[in-house]
């Protein structure tokens, strides 16, 4: 492989890669981290909440209206409680979760403990909560138990801890599920102790846990920032299940409530329905009221919403439009209990092999979108889709499948992806349209440049066939005409003529080939293809005929300089076009057939006495734009087939138009009589023409043909004889 073409690969590789690495570490900082968060926000409140209808859990709310109905403030009286466990059991509820910390006992109601923790042992289904804090000892982070009070602890099924992570915005999107405490054994989460009893795992049934998920049971928990956390996967906002009042719960015939905050009465009895005697009711009717009953077989939550708890969270779904609605803290556990309970797991796409992968995948499609259209806006549209697809995508596989894609990560690796391929393409342009300018400014027309730093890639090592035309110029005996001069005379001689030609063939749009010596070799539609390269060049011939007749007659009239006279071949076809050499030396020209016969009709215009020959090729693409007349055919050497050529003679508005016209009508007819064999005729035509055709020596096509007729005249030609000429001079 080339070194060019190794850059060319290595480079955009190079940038690609170091895209992905710098997408991931910017991700990685606190402004682009809580972008991410809010987007994760988005999509939560895109996917909007769902059914909580299948659900067992209840959640039961201290509140305001509670404290007021008790006539109670703040923390309220423990044998409340006690009451609680007793009228929820006696309704069939199945497990109780209490999100409220005993870990101190009461002083002054010390009685209250002891009806609490015998409650708890009578009913046998109560979770209850304590917590772990971190504490500094010789340096290092030690976690603390700080579990309920003894008698408490030891009535309950289980304790399991509480506490909030909550992200960097303060919202809370994660739920710990276990504690590894200062032996590095683990301790479940009230949530977590839920599950374990509703699905009435072993009492020694173990949480395990990797890099990616955390097992129990058989549940497969995916983590969701490396530690001891998931997803909640929230059902939507504050109230997404069923809410009673603290109080209301309490509300049996010997309970009396004090009316609420509207002086309403509350004190209705209400849980006589579910747990009373039911004295004096018919069966049917009481069959009715226990099927209606909302607190069987439930799973209740016991936690407080008052704003002295300091328990109110942020969660996804809080900033509805203006407003912004907190969720109590005992409801994320039942959002996170049923997260589980249903397997309604969010999943992070990020770390691991598949996301570098897709990572780098997101950054290729830019990458190849960039440096391979010549447009730079396909880039940058293709980068905006890709952007765009890439966000819709990220939204819809979260909506279906709680599969959390970086969109952070993923739009500034197609940014900077963008970006960097960008910035190296553009650097690579401007260094390739300074060597086009280096290569190509002093024999080509600015046009031809332009269009070439558009598309540098004309210019690429090796070769491509095209359709274009040649020419080929050289003086009428320069050797003899150099003899004549001092080296200082032949420079500048030269200088001054290949100058005029040039700006001529640049003007066409030409590009100057090479010089040798006086010679000049020139193409006319590469690199820059066209259609009318063969007309460019036939202007370009006949330019430079009528520039050097200028010059020898008006510029150079009163000067040493001797008289120039040039030939000219054009021919047009398929040719090999590109830059010919070693990777370090090398020159953009053409090759093939049709550029060689344009080297010989330059030579050959010595056998006709004419200017400037054309190839019949190129006669087929002008033969009505110019004043043109048959040559014959020529036989190259080296080729079977002959070749037929022409001469190019003028412009069609010359002022020498009626001549002209005038010239081609007896010749043609001489020719064709020529070709019937008529030869005594055909003289009479060539004969009449002669006087008129203004040539620059003594040979002319009409000279030629005389010549031959009166040699055929004498010594009439074979039978199959078929008017073919060799080229007997180079």
């Amino acid at each position: 492989m080339s070194k060019k073409k190794y850059k060319k690969i290595l480079i955009p590789s190079a940038l690609l890669i170091a895209s992905v690495i710098i997408a991931m570490i910017l991700n990685a900082t606190f402004l682009f981290e809580r972008l991410e968060l809010k987007l994760y926000d988005l999509r939560m409140l895109y996917k909007g909440a769902t059914s909580t209808e299948h659900s067992d859990i209840i959640l039961i709310d201290i509140s305001d209206d509670t404290c007021l109905e008790l006539g109670e403030r703040f923390p309220i009286s423990r044998n409340h409680y006690a009451t609680l466990i007793r009228n929820l059991t006696l309704a069939g509820t199945k497990l109780i979760v209490f999100d409220i910390q005993f870990t101190e006992p009461d002083l002054k109601n010390p009685e209250h403990d002891d009806d609490l923790a015998l409650a708890i042992a009578e009913c046998g289904n109560v979770i209850s909560a304590g917590k772990y804090f971190y504490d500094t000892i010789k340096g290092n982070l030690i976690p603390v138990e700080v579990a309920p009070i003894p008698k408490i602890k030891n009535a309950s099924l289980e304790w399991g801890t509480v506490g909030e992570i909550k992200d960097s915005d303060d919202v809370l999107r994660n739920y710990s599920l276990f504690t590894l405490d200062k032996d590095s054994t683990t301790k479940l989460s009230i949530g977590m102790q839920a599950i374990k009893h509703l699905r009435d795992f072993k009492k020694d049934e173990e949480i395990t846990f990797d890099a990616e998920e955390i097992r129990f049971g058989d549940y497969v928990m995916p983590r969701s920032r490396g530690g001891n956390e998931m997803f909640i996967n929230y059902y939507g906002n504050k109230n997404s299940f069923k809410v009673w009042n603290f109080a209301l719960v309490l509300d049996t015939w010997d309970v009396d409530l004090l009316p609420d905050a509207n002086g309403n009465d509350t004190d209705t009895d209400f849980m006589d329905l579910y747990i009373g005697d039911f004295e004096g009711i018919p069966d049917s009717i009481r069959q009715k009221i226990q099927a209606k009953n909302p607190f069987k077989d439930k799973i209740a939550i016991v936690g407080v919403s008052l704003a002295e708890a300091h328990d109110l969270k942020l969660t996804p779904f809080s900033r509805v439009k203006d407003e912004l609605v907190l969720m109590p803290g005992y409801e994320t556990h039942a959002h996170a209990i049923q997260t589980i309970l249903d397997k309604r797991y969010v999943s992070k796409f990020s770390g691991g092999f598949l996301y570098w992968l897709f990572a780098f995948f997101l950054a290729t499609l830019v990458t190849l979108s960039v440096i391979k259209p010549k447009n730079p806006m396909i880039g940058i549209l293709f980068s905006i889709i890709t952007g765009v697809c890439y966000f819709v995508f990220c939204f819809w596989v979260f909506d279906k499948h709680y599969i959390m894609f970086d969109i952070v990560s993923g739009e500034l690796t197609i940014l900077i992806a963008f970006i960097s391929q960008s910035t190296n393409k553009l650097a690579i342009s401007i260094r390739e349209r300074k060597q086009i300018e280096g290569m190509f400014g002093h024999y080509l027309h600015p046009n031809v440049i332009d269009q070439l730093k558009t598309n540098p890639d004309k210019l690429n090592l090796g070769g491509n066939e095209v359709e274009a035309s040649v020419i080929f110029s050289d003086v009428a005996g320069f050797t003899s005409i150099s003899e004549k001069l001092s080296n200082y005379e032949l420079v500048a001689l030269l200088n001054a003529y290949l100058t005029e030609m040039s700006d001529l063939i640049m003007d066409e749009m030409g590009i100057i080939d090479k010089y040798e010596g006086d010679a000049i070799m020139a193409e006319f539609g590469i690199p820059m293809t066209t259609e009318e390269h063969a007309f460019q060049a036939c202007r370009a011939a006949l330019r430079m005929k009528v520039r050097l007749k200028h010059l020898r007659d008006v510029k150079w009239k009163n000067t040493n300089r001797p008289p120039l006279y040039a030939r000219i071949g054009v021919n047009s076809g398929k040719m090999v076009a590109g830059n010919m050499g070693s990777q370090k030396v090398f020159d953009y020209t053409v090759m093939g057939d049709e550029v060689n016969l344009s080297s010989r009709l330059e030579g050959a215009n010595k056998q006709f006495g004419t200017s400037i020959m054309i190839g019949e090729n190129t006669f087929e693409l002008v033969q009505d734009k110019f004043f043109i007349r048959y040559l014959g055919q020529l036989k190259v050497k080296g080729k079977k087939e002959p070749k037929v050529v022409y001469e190019l003679m003028d412009f069609l508005d010359s002022p020498l138009k009626k001549e002209l016209i005038q010239i081609i009508e007896l010749y043609e007819k001489g020719v064709a009589l020529y070709k019937d064999r008529n030869f005594s005729e055909a003289l009479k035509y060539f004969k009449k023409t002669l006087p008129l055709e203004r040539v620059d020596g003594e040979r002319s096509p009409s000279s030629v043909y005389i010549k031959r007729c009166e040699e055929f005249i004498k010594n009439p030609p074979p039978d199959d004889w078929d008017d073919i000429s060799e080229l007997t001079e180079k």
